[in-house]
């Protein structure tokens, strides 16, 4: 099915405020279609932008009358939103509509392990985290009337992205009632010497500067009324921070995408954020580099 390009008069009464004008939201028949529905409206709603629902399987009238039905009951409001229906690869056809259409968040719900209290990314989730050129919004458990997103922790890591992405999360916090914003250093630790007598060797010098850094980017971050914390945390990265967030009963982790370009002990060993697909602590947000800052301080 042939997509119209929709990316400049979709969306003109938009301000250039928000990094996120267009969200694109990954539709599935089965499962909970409602409560994914309901929560993707409201976290659009709450970003000011607009939405399509795309996808990815073959048309029916049955499908089309159920979808209808529910953006009724919903409230979904004419106008701003579009139905985009693809068949093909998942991965492909999704990204294909996301970069058609100059999208800014897909979102995507995981998957609850059964009689497990934690959730799963599946392969083609895992695969639209590594390849999306926009920002992904993994769901653990979307409701029809959501409170997520009160306490929200971000990566403060050594990174190119680190400033964007406290400065993105900080904008969603606002927007959407966040409470908390937590920033975290995760503090890495190698074991050296034999087997009998370990000795746990951290750079704490390194760590406090990453800390201080951080500090400083928040001081030029509209966090809103958030109560702000930094930590640092001790462990294996990916794991430490999954830790902290079920320690604190986080409501969403916010990380910078991976870079594509992995290197040759990135593809041999576990990379850090696959430890958070193992888990899925929480709901997920990948910040891609293709946004614009949204809430730093702007000097009068």
């Amino acid at each position: 099915m042939e997509i119209p390009d929709i990316c400049s008069p979709f969306m003109d009464h938009l301000t250039n405020i928000s990094p996120f004008k267009l969200v694109a939201i990954a539709i599935s028949f089965s499962g909970r279609l409602e409560e994914m529905l309901a929560d993707s409206r409201n976290i659009a709603n709450g970003l000011g932008a607009k939405m399509i629902l795309v996808h990815v399987g073959k048309f029916s009238e049955e499908k089309e009358k159920k979808l209808n039905n529910l953006l009724v009951k919903l409230n979904f409001k004419s106008g701003n939103y579009r139905v985009v229906w693809e068949e093909g690869d998942p991965v492909d056809a999704l990204l294909k509509v996301c970069d058609k259409n100059c999208v800014d968040l897909l979102i995507a719900g995981a998957m609850e392990r059964e009689n497990m209290i934690r959730y799963v990314v599946g392969s083609v989730s895992r695969e639209i985290c590594r390849k999306a050129k926009t920002s992904v919004l993994m769901i653990t458990n979307p409701e029809t009337n959501p409170k997520h997103f009160r306490k929200i922790v971000v990566s403060g890591d050594e990174h190119p992205m680190t400033s964007m992405t406290i400065d993105t999360a900080a904008f969603w916090g606002r927007q959407l009632g966040g409470e908390e914003f937590h920033v975290v250093v995760e503090k890495e630790i190698m074991a050296v010497g034999d087997k009998k007598k370990k000795k746990q060797v951290v750079d704490d010098k390194k760590v406090e500067e990453l800390i201080q850094h951080d500090k400083e980017i928040l001081s030029h971050v509209d966090t809103g009324t958030m109560k702000v914390k930094t930590r640092k945390k001790s462990g294996k990265p990916g794991i430490a921070i999954s830790s902290y967030v079920k320690t604190i009963g986080a409501d969403l982790l916010v990380l910078h995408a991976v870079e594509n370009n992995l290197n040759i002990m990135d593809r041999i060993f576990t990379h850090d954020i696959e430890y958070i697909f193992a888990e899925m602590p929480c709901n997920l947000l990948i910040i891609n580099s293709q946004l614009t800052n949204a809430g730093t301080k702007t000097s009068n």
